[in-house]
């Protein structure tokens, strides 16, 4: 049984590849590379800012596997100049501390953006599920002779209140992690070999047969994920762009101000060197961006907007800098000359997102029968706690006649709904099947409860609110209407 973890990252739809996969309690952790959340380069010609970045994405995959940088038994480091090892041995040193594991260097000619310097593979060994990753629970219980459930407490208690041997909370008689048996400690999910467990795993066996036969009915479908649109359309799959690179370039230089600003606000007193070196490194980032922007191919007026920008927050830099500190009047001026800017700069990328992806659209629309056109749906990925208005969620409520509610949107449960949000879900077959799972549920919904959205909300949902009302002596209250003015 494998269970596997995705980033997000443009060429892991287009390679067919996760981000870390977990066999058992082995992970291995794909070739990770030093990218920004928004997909740009992490700190061009900074070797160890792009080690250190890569280490913390290999982390952020572990973490969604249940383990943490503690469980990584080998690193291979893949550079493009072994000469700077020295860069690259001061991240990965930092990032390991007193858990170092086994690794390799080489030098490779290059990678697959010659910005990067540096791409780390790492391979973990991390603990059964319900227990500790080191030196805890049932491992320090172990080392001592004496056989215990994870977390157990001193003198034969466990599990919280548990008492007299009791572990797992419901677990009785010395058993612990709810059906779990003789001892052996686990969580409170049912085991794969208990019959129960089977019966969950044919259901869910079930459902899953039940949702691919269901996508392949509701075709043509779209997905949105980072950079790509992808159609699937009478079995075929066809990608096309949903966005330029002049998208990630006016909201990295948008980013600057932001970033000066959290660097410098909410300080007392003098610049300490920690501080000085986070804000000197940044300086010579930006520099070494704004050297190239002429080659960029930006309008004359995006040009001299990148410039405003980035020479501005050189100038507040240097004057923190040599002053050791700066004003909270002047860094108050400065976001506030920056605002126009950077509200231009997401203007001229939500332009560019928008007109790129009704390009692709609208020539895969030709291509459609009129009933097809009328049934086309579509799935945008997202990061967990989207904001409201999501350019592509926008895009496709317009385009495919949705109610439209700009950037005061906040999906709703309406029956038929041809537009979704996967959150935190940048895989292509999870959004898709996202959609399969929307359009089964509401069958299922209507044919067990007489309500098409029942199962847009937890099923527990109900049961959750009378449980807390009798025990909070409160009701939940609906959210405020809008006062019309």
């Amino acid at each position: 049984m494998f269970e596997r973890a995705f980033s997000g990252a443009p060429w892991e739809a287009k390679a067919g590849y996760c981000r870390a996969i977990r066999a058992g309690s082995h992970i291995y952790v794909t070739g990770t590379v030093p990218i920004d959340p928004d997909g740009g380069v992490h700190a061009p010609g900074d070797g160890e800012a792009q080690a250190a970045r890569c280490l913390e994405i290999i982390e952020e995959a572990l973490r969604k596997l249940g383990a943490d940088r503690r469980a990584i038994v080998r690193t291979r480091m893949f550079v493009t100049d072994i000469d700077r090892w020295e860069e690259f041995g001061r991240a990965h040193r930092a990032f390991f501390a007193d858990n170092p594991p086994a690794t390799t260097m080489v030098q490779v000619a290059r990678l697959i953006d010659r910005a990067m310097l540096i791409e780390i593979e790492a391979d973990a060994v991390a603990p059964p599920a319900g227990a500790e990753a080191h030196g805890t629970g049932a491992e320090q219980a172990a080392t001592s002779g004496a056989q215990a459930p994870a977390g157990a407490a001193q003198g034969g208690k466990a599990g919280g209140a548990a008492q007299g041997g009791q572990a797992g909370g419901a677990a009785q008689g010395g058993q612990a992690g709810g059906a779990a048996q003789g001892g052996q400690a686990g969580g409170a999910a049912l085991d794969p070999s208990d019959p129960l467990g089977a019966l969950n795993q044919a259901f869910l066996d079930a459902y899953a047969a039940r949702r691919e036969a269901v996508l392949a009915s509701i075709e043509p479908i779209i997905a949105q994920i980072d950079d790509s649109l992808i159609l699937r359309r009478g079995g075929r799959r066809l990608e096309g762009p949903a966005r330029t690179r002049r998208y990630h370039e006016l909201k990295v230089v948008a980013h600057v101000p932001l970033a000066v600003h959290a660097l410098l606000s909410g300080r007392r007193g003098a610049l300490d060197g920690g501080a000085r070196a986070r804000l000197d490194a940044l300086r010579h980032r930006i520099i070494a961006a704004a050297e190239g922007l002429e080659r960029r191919g930006f309008t004359p007026e995006q040009l001299a907007r990148q410039r405003r920008i980035l020479d501005a927050s050189i100038a507040l830099l240097d004057e923190a800098l040599a002053a050791g500190d700066v004003a909270p009047e002047a860094l108050s001026a400065f976001t506030r000359a920056q605002t126009r800017d950077v509200l231009l700069n997401a203007e001229d990328a939500a332009r560019d997102q928008i007109e790129t992806m009704h390009a692709t659209v609208e020539a895969w629309k030709q291509q459609m029968t009129a009933e097809e056109r009328d049934r086309l749906r579509a799935v945008v990925a997202v990061s967990h706690m989207a904001r409201p208005g999501n350019v592509a969620a926008q895009y496709f409520s317009v385009t495919l006649g949705e109610t439209w509610q700009g950037r005061f949107d906040q999906e709703n449960l309406r029956p038929g709904k041809r537009v979704l949000t996967a959150e935190a879900t940048f895989d292509e077959a999870e959004a898709f099947a996202l959609l399969a799972t929307h359009a089964l549920d509401a069958g299922v919904a209507t044919r067990f409860f007489g309500e098409e959205t029942r199962l847009a909300r937890d099923i527990l949902a109900d049961a959750a609110e009378r449980i807390l009302a009798g025990m909070f002596h409160k009701e939940p209250e609906p959210p405020a209407q809008p006062v019309e003015t």
